[in-house]
């Protein structure tokens, strides 16, 4: 397992808290498309504009590898 990306899972988990990382990682984990309509629909809603601001910073990645290591990281961290 890469430390950086189990960092990076740390990290988003003490930010957002454990509820907000799982529901980040299951949003990753979603196919682009419906990946990019979540994250429309969350920035709108309450409480959503950290997720919605850590899921746009990551789907400027256009390689999809740091959404990768985030959800390794993610997995590492949640489990």
């Amino acid at each position: 397992m890469d430390a950086a990306a189990i960092a990076a899972g740390w990290d988003i988990t003490k930010r957002l808290g454990p509820d907000a990382a799982r529901e980040l990682l299951a949003v990753l984990e979603l196919p682009d498309d419906e990946r990019w309509v979540f994250i429309s629909r969350m920035s709108a809603r309450d409480g959503g504009q950290a997720l919605a601001e850590v899921l746009a910073d990551v789907q400027q990645d256009l390689t999809g590898k740091t959404r990768k290591r985030l959800i390794a990281g993610l997995r590492a961290t949640l489990d």
